[in-house]
């Protein structure tokens, strides 16, 4: 796995809810003197400067989720669990989206460039720049363990999570082993699995049977046409042939690809004075250590 990359990508709300969790009851107060949540902030400048520090990027992009989101128009239940309230956690998306509007604000002063899709996710808009034409040999590293990300790995895009200096690391030759399907096929993989967005899939069929049916077979529809000639058990049969099973696939291959889409760049204002002031503010102790306030510091003044 590689060490070192050109360009470090972060899945924004991603790295924020790791930290929020490790301190989800963390208060602190802005110059103003009113109080912030600052559990997912204080996670999420550490885990900057580490990578900044163990990893070696030219540049750090971060890529909020979109204001608007297509698939909701296509499928209003999509990823309807997590709407509801965490019942051990009722005040959580409040506190996360308190913390999202200071990080902006921080990361702009810190002359990060952020980015969100016009109409869709951080993962479309991860998965965007990551098809920008890049010269031979320039590497990408994307933070974030959200599976679905898998789809935008290339031999030049590389997944990492984790903490320095042990990341783990998740590349196409990872996804390959951990499923058993070539990473062409993820995507139709996803398609029939449904799993965590809510999606219904193919009804009946699970992970296992799913690798196993794409291996033989490389597309649901080259399966689908094995079930019409009779070749496949009647089990298998029965639901490849279902109506709920043509709804649930048409309806994955409308909300799981990653898209190609317009970006919003939320143009950074590089101010070094109102960064050091700011991790001051907040008075956390892992953010004054010379390891973080140093490497943060020589980055908001662009010191490499």
């Amino acid at each position: 796995m590689p060490g070192t990359f050109n360009t470090v990508l972060i899945d924004a709300r991603n790295l924020l809810c790791v930290g929020d969790a490790q301190q989800p009851q963390a208060l602190s107060y802005l110059p103003s003197g009113r109080p912030i949540p600052c559990g997912g902030i204080i996670g999420f400048i550490t885990g900057l400067a580490k990578m900044k520090a163990s990893l070696g990027p030219d540049e750090i992009i971060v890529c909020w989720e979109g204001k608007r989101n297509f698939r909701y128009n296509i499928f209003p239940g999509y990823k309807a669990q997590r709407k509801k309230p965490n019942v051990n956690d009722p005040d959580r998306r409040e506190r996360l989206n308190k913390q999202e509007k200071v990080l902006i604000w921080f990361l702009k002063k810190m002359g990060i460039d952020q980015y969100r899709p016009v109409d869709g996710e951080a993962d479309d808009a991860l998965y965007t720049l990551t098809r920008e034409k890049k010269p031979a040999g320039f590497t990408f590293g994307l933070y974030s363990n959200d599976k679905d990300l898998w789809q935008l790995l290339l031999p030049n895009v590389t997944m990492f999570h984790g903490g320095a200096p042990d990341w783990s690391y998740m590349d196409i030759d990872y996804v390959e082993n951990r499923l058993g399907i070539p990473h062409k096929l993820l995507t139709e993989w996803f398609c029939a699995v449904g799993g965590k967005e809510n999606l219904p899939g193919i009804p009946g069929i699970g992970p296992a049977k799913a690798t196993d049916l794409l291996n033989t077979y490389g597309s649901w529809d080259n399966a689908i046409a094995a079930a019409e000639s009779g070749d496949l058990k009647p089990g298998v049969t029965k639901s490849l042939l279902a109506d709920e099973a043509a709804f649930g696939l048409e309806l994955g291959r409308k909300v799981v690809p990653l898209r190609d889409t317009p970006l919003v760049h939320i143009q950074p204002s590089r101010d070094p004075e109102e960064v050091e002031l700011f991790i001051k503010a907040l008075g956390a102790k892992a953010l004054l250590r010379p390891s973080v306030f140093g490497v943060i510091n020589r980055m908001a003044k662009n010191e490499g």
